[in-house]
């Protein structure tokens, strides 16, 4: 509710660059998935880390759907996503 009212209150702004929204939304969404892959590969992770960590821009519950249908490890998504995986690696 906190962001849905100031959204409303500028739809005239958001309609009028909707086409500069889409394209940084999908360009950054992208841009998040393909450096988080890469970022991982070059640190050498597994193909089981590299397949759990490219969802981690999509909210948890699509996230784990995701990393299940393309071969990764649900919960090292939702560790990844949730910011555990320094703590996993730490102890």
């Amino acid at each position: 509710m906190s962001l849905a009212v100031p959204l409303y209150k500028q739809k005239e702004i958001i309609k009028a660059y909707s086409k500069q929204i889409f394209v940084g939304i999908a360009f950054g969404g992208t841009l998040a998935i393909l450096s988080a892959f890469y970022v991982a590969k070059l640190l050498g992770g597994s193909e089981e880390v590299l397949l759990s960590i490219t969802p981690k821009s999509i909210t948890t519950a699509i996230a784990i759907g995701v990393s299940e249908k393309i071969g990764g490890s649900p919960n090292g998504s939702s560790s990844y996503i949730n910011g555990d995986i320094w703590k996993r690696y730490r102890d």
